[in-house]
């Protein structure tokens, strides 16, 4: 039954005691509805027909009155004071109304709460006191109801101190230790409420007191750009220096962080010390590294960049990484700012930790337009530290405006540079199947044939990783199939010992000469060996067709066909069968018997080194990179090339 009237609800029997669905009691929303009919409601329902019970709370543990507190109704609030409502009523989560007054900035509420006698010292479950949520809460609306409302909370404060025989600042400091995570004071430096925090700083002694991670009021104000805080903090003594608990950062590097330039030139404006632009967190980065690193211009960061720079921060400064402002600059793309960053004086290309400089950085993140601005200082222009050059660093990613400006400044002679293991750019652009930079580095004159450390030239990488328009392009360039590394792997082995048909296929449409596919590597194994192990049909009838030897054997004495065999004694048992079949005649070289008093206890008849036994006798002293650490040799190419990343 829908009733408009909630007179005429009571006056027809029904109970206002009862909650909703979400909870909510209906004398609450009477409250929150409808103040006028309170009065009648009450003197109906409490005093006559006992219907109402003024402290009966909703699912959540509110009262009338923190409805009546909550919604600013001041009459309401009144009047429930009045007829006996428990001013200390706590909801689930240890609220009390004056709570809910606080953080409504309802001045009048607050005031008659307090007249009355509610505890301005009683905190929640959280920890926080009405004064707490007094200070987060700043409604534009209520903006001048906000400072009254923390005069009023102080001046009982101060009551309630004197009464316990403390000073107001003991109060203050009473309510640091209440338990919340931050102080009324925080959350005013925090929020941007200026005038509230004028009233706080009245009543504490301490102006660097910190919150649970160690945050001071002006850390936090610098953070979130409320310079008109930061201004009065500063006016009032606070101290700039000063490190949090977690990153040890500085109120300098809190503003910097964020592209607050006015929080940040107030602070330089009012150290005493110069040198404190250059201070350093846990990480020893300065705030323009902070600056230079996460900002663009929009965000106001290069102006902070240009107010440190004015006021003599150190650009040479290194991060615990080893990188210097320039590194930042040039790997987050900021070109302004490197700009900016350059023209303060003459620096040598300096290199982090790993041996990378500025334009290493610059590459590899493709960041063409800072690859410009670099290579206008001489300093830059010669390739120093790592050998994994600012060229191998553009080309394994693909970015090829960057490949494009290094070689149109410095000249095509950079193309065959190469690195510690000898692979030059096109090494690097093949692993990672950038062919587009294939292509850019071959038209520049890059060697297609030339081999690293270990005898790998570009087209064995490619095999190796499975990238078959690589492969195709190098082909197309004169890539040599009969190269071998110092395993003696061709790359026609690679394709094989890591499963890659098409690119197997590819290079065999390539191979005319029966010597190229009987290529036996360091371990006596042809291709045909490796394709028969890993089962790949297609690519075992190619190489038969193309003049594959089928009675080729490894060091082991086994054929193609015995390499089917899932393991090594497998294939020793399968050639007992084989040489014991009455239709064959035992075979000269595909089985050698070894004698069982020449094995040791830990290599059982027959064991072989094998792809799927590389620790058994046989295997000591042979090539550390035989065919069964192919796959490993791809590896140490993949993490050496990772080191840079």
């Amino acid at each position: 039954m829908i009733v408009e009237e909630p007179m005429g609800a009571v006056c027809m029997g029904l109970n206002i005691d009862i909650t909703d669905d979400c909870g909510i009691m209906g004398a609450v929303c009477v409250i929150k509805q409808k103040t006028f009919d309170l009065e009648e409601l009450v003197s109906m329902g409490l005093h006559v027909v006992g219907k109402i019970n003024i402290d009966i709370t909703d699912d959540c543990g509110r009262t009338c009155l923190h409805g009546a507190a909550c919604s600013g109704k001041v009459d309401c609030v009144e009047l429930l004071l009045k007829t006996g409502a428990n001013i200390s009523q706590l909801d689930v989560e240890g609220r009390t109304p004056l709570h809910y007054a606080a953080a409504h900035i309802n001045f009048q509420c607050v005031s008659i709460l307090l007249d009355t006698g509610s505890n301005v010292n009683i905190t929640d479950r959280r920890g926080c006191t009405p004064l707490h949520y007094a200070a987060a809460s700043d409604p534009d609306a209520k903006s001048q109801k906000q400072s009254d409302l923390h005069l009023y909370l102080y001046k009982f404060l101060g009551i309630i101190a004197a009464f316990h025989k403390k000073l107001l600042d003991a109060a203050a400091t009473d309510l640091l230790r209440s338990g919340a995570r931050y102080s009324p004071a925080h959350l005013a430096a925090y929020n941007g409420h200026s005038d509230a925090l004028n009233v706080l700083l009245g009543c504490i002694m301490n102006l660097d007191i910190r919150d649970y991670h160690g945050r001071t009021m002006l850390d936090l104000a610098c953070y979130k750009g409320h310079h008109e805080c930061v201004e009065t903090l500063l006016l009032q003594g606070a101290t700039i220096l000063v490190q949090d608990g977690q990153t040890r950062r500085t109120p300098l590097h809190a503003a910097a962080l964020n592209g607050h330039t006015e929080c940040l030139r107030l602070l330089l404006e009012t150290a005493d010390d110069n040198n404190i632009v250059d201070c350093t967190d846990s990480f020893d980065r300065t705030p323009l590294m902070h600056a230079v690193s996460n900002g663009h211009a929009a965000n106001g960061h290069e102006e902070c960049v240009d107010a440190m720079l004015h006021n003599g921060a150190d650009i040479s400064i290194q991060d615990s990484l080893g990188r210097t402002s320039l590194h930042l600059a040039a790997a987050c793309g900021q070109v302004a700012i490197l700009g900016a960053l350059l023209l303060t004086g003459p620096l040598p290309s300096i290199e982090d930790r790993r041996g990378y400089c500025p334009l290493h950085l610059a590459c590899y993140n493709g960041h063409d337009g800072c690859v410009e601005v670099l290579l206008e200082y001489e300093q830059h222009k010669v390739f120093s530290g790592n050998l994994f050059s600012p060229l191998h660093c553009a080309v394994i990613n693909g970015n090829d405006s960057c490949t494009e400006i290094l070689i149109e400044t410095l000249g095509d002679s950079i193309v065959n540079c190469t690195d510690t293991k000898g692979r030059s750019a096109l090494h690097a652009a093949a692993f990672s199947d950038q062919c587009e930079s294939m292509q850019l580095l071959l038209t520049h004159g890059v060697s297609v044939n030339y081999c690293d450390k270990t005898g790998k030239s570009p087209v064995m990488l490619a095999a190796a990783n499975g990238h078959a328009a690589a492969v195709e392009l190098l082909l197309e360039n004169g890539a040599d199939l009969s190269f071998v590394d110092c395993d003696k792997n061709s790359a026609l082995h690679f394709a094989c010992a890591h499963e890659h048909e098409n690119v197997a296929l590819l290079l065999l449409d390539k191979i005319d000469d029966s010597g190229t596919i009987n290529l036996p590597n360091a371990e006596q194994k042809t291709p045909l060996h490796l394709a028969c192990k890993y089962g790949l049909v297609s690519i075992v009838q190619d190489l038969i067709s193309k003049g594959g030897n089928v009675l080729a054997v490894d060091e082991n004495g086994h054929s193609p066909a015995l390499a089917c065999a899932p393991t090594n004694r497998v294939a020793e048992c399968l050639a007992i069968v084989l040489a014991h079949m009455p239709f064959s005649q035992p075979p000269n070289n595909t089985f050698q018997r070894r004698n069982r008093s020449e094995s040791s206890p830990s290599a059982p008849f027959g064991a072989t080194r094998t792809l799927d036994n590389p620790g058994s006798p046989a295997g000591i002293g042979s090539p550390a990179g035989s065919v069964q650490d192919v796959k490993e040799h791809s590896g140490s190419y993949q993490s050496s090339d990772s080191e840079f990343y």
